[in-house]
């Protein structure tokens, strides 16, 4: 009885690290991919930026967030 009794225990035990690992490995991978996004997302806007900051006014080359955009 003391056997099947552990061996529950240590099934219950094995169960709950799988389930705690699957669990913080889809947080981190969400993390990523929402960083991704984000990076892809300020790109574009700041091109957008560039773009319309180039056209209203005389300026050939504009710097945000450390990249360089400049009319062509």
């Amino acid at each position: 009885m003391k056997n099947k009794i552990r061996a529950f225990l240590l099934a219950d035990a094995c169960l709950g690290l799988f389930l705690s690992i699957v669990a913080m490995s889809l947080v981190y991978y969400s993390i990523v991919e929402l960083q991704k996004i984000k990076t892809t997302v300020e790109i574009k806007v700041d091109r957008k930026l560039a773009e319309k900051m180039m056209a209203e006014t005389k300026i050939t080359t504009v710097k945000l967030h450390n990249r360089t955009y400049e009319n062509i």
